[in-house]
């Protein structure tokens, strides 16, 4: 499961997009969901089709699936994501934070993080 923060820009959708593309041609079930909507804003993007609103994932197969992992793209905490995805990451077994915002050491040891990196 990829998600990125509330109110996204390009750099998490594209990372969320980019991300699951690769994932799905690797065979892996990949699939994106965000606490709201797609704003119309991103409508003409190539695979937008693969991002999901919360609500709009609790009706789909996927609700009931136990994912081995969470991706977390262009954030690195849950604080940012919205209550509902944070309520469907908490299904996960794993957590991972890919970003380029500076944080805590701690985190950036733990998680894919470069500040220095856009």
């Amino acid at each position: 499961m990829i998600t990125t923060h509330i109110l996204p820009d390009a750099d998490g959708i594209g990372g969320q997009l980019a991300l699951c593309q690769a994932l799905s041609r690797m065979n892996k079930v990949a699939v994106c969901v965000n606490e709201e909507e797609l704003s119309s804003r991103w409508k003409f993007l190539k695979g937008k089709e693969n991002i999901y609103s919360a609500e709009q994932f609790q009706k789909t197969n996927y609700k009931n699936q136990k994912f081995d992992l969470a991706i977390v793209v262009d954030v690195n905490t849950t604080s940012r994501l919205g209550k509902k995805v944070e309520g469907i990451i908490d299904q996960c077994k794993k957590i991972i934070f890919i970003d380029h915002h500076p944080c805590d050491e701690k985190i950036i040891n733990k998680h894919c993080i470069d500040p220095t990196a856009a």
